[in-house]
């Protein structure tokens, strides 16, 4: 199939926001040049979005193509690495653009746990940006649990994501936080799950 039939094909599938295809492709070309980002794209038959990047919700098995094609490609320190920088650029998107300046002042003002709560229940809330159709659910406190049932991104290990939510937490939290995935779809679990140490 065309890398052009590819693109056309998911119209009426669940979709993801952009950044897990662009970010990944910003770090990947960055890291191992151009003729390597070519050949990830290509293995996962999205070549068409090295030329035109997607500025748009993109079908979400298009993203979960290309990361698995990223894991397969490099060894497994390196992908892992790549992928929790394009996250972390994803969150640096959503802080630039997605979330609301008074929200994030806010967040910076709070309690660090009042402060997580908060950012917990806006993720929940937004969840498609980073979870596509899967099911998000949260849990605040000392410790934050995030649970992405059904993760369409799920790579065993999901650094993509680890980067997305270390990032946020550790800019509008204020105090230290540690980012783990304790469980994932992609090794058999029932969901994947993030866990979010305050202090």
């Amino acid at each position: 199939m065309s890398g052009a039939a590819t693109l056309a094909r998911a119209a009426a599938e669940p979709r993801i926001g952009p950044n897990a295809v662009t970010q990944l492709a910003a770090v990947l070309e960055n890291a191992w040049g151009r003729e390597t980002a070519d050949a990830v794209f290509a293995d996962a038959n999205l070549l068409a979005y090295r030329t035109t990047p997607p500025s748009q919700m993109v079908p979400q098995s298009h993203a979960a193509a290309l990361h698995r094609a990223l894991y397969q490609a490099l060894p497994q320190g390196e992908a892992e690495a790549l992928a929790f920088e394009a996250g972390a650029r994803t969150a640096d998107y959503l802080l630039a653009h997605r979330i609301p300046k008074p929200a994030q002042a806010l967040m910076r003002l709070a309690p660090p746990r009042l402060a997580a709560a908060m950012l917990l229940q806006l993720m929940a809330a937004h969840a498609w940006t980073f979870a596509g159709s899967g099911e998000v659910r949260v849990r605040a406190g000392k410790v934050c649990r995030l649970e992405i049932v059904a993760n369409p991104l799920a790579t065993a290990p999901c650094e993509w994501h680890r980067g997305v939510f270390q990032r946020l937490f550790g800019e509008l939290v204020r105090a230290p936080i540690r980012v783990r995935e304790t469980a994932c779809t992609g090794a058999g679990a029932p969901a994947c799950v993030f866990e979010m140490a305050i202090g």
